[in-house]
């Protein structure tokens, strides 16, 4: 039997064992990636549904394989059917 591991602390050298404190490493992401400010809207949110099946079935999007491209397309207008059922304009 396996066992699948999903999450580990990363150790800091010399202290095998020892869990790491998260909040350093953090603050440290923070600084290096701050966030962005958020948007009303983006025009890619906009699109109508044929421009986003387009893009969502093109590179890099495209499966090698021709069964694949039929049942992604497939799934993805079928996603962006319901996806236009609920109520906003985006």
């Amino acid at each position: 039997m396996t066992a699948v591991v999903k999450h580990t602390i990363r150790s800091k050298q010399g202290t095998a064992g020892s869990a790491a404190p998260a909040q350093p490493r953090n603050s440290q992401l923070r600084r290096q990636f701050p966030h962005r400010i958020a948007q009303e809207w983006w025009p890619a949110t906009a699109q109508g549904e044929d421009e986003v099946l387009r893009r969502l079935t093109s590179p890099p999007f495209l499966p090698q394989v021709k069964a694949t491209r039929a049942g992604r397309r497939r799934g993805t207008a079928k996603l962006l059917r319901w996806l236009s059922s609920f109520p906003g304009g985006t």
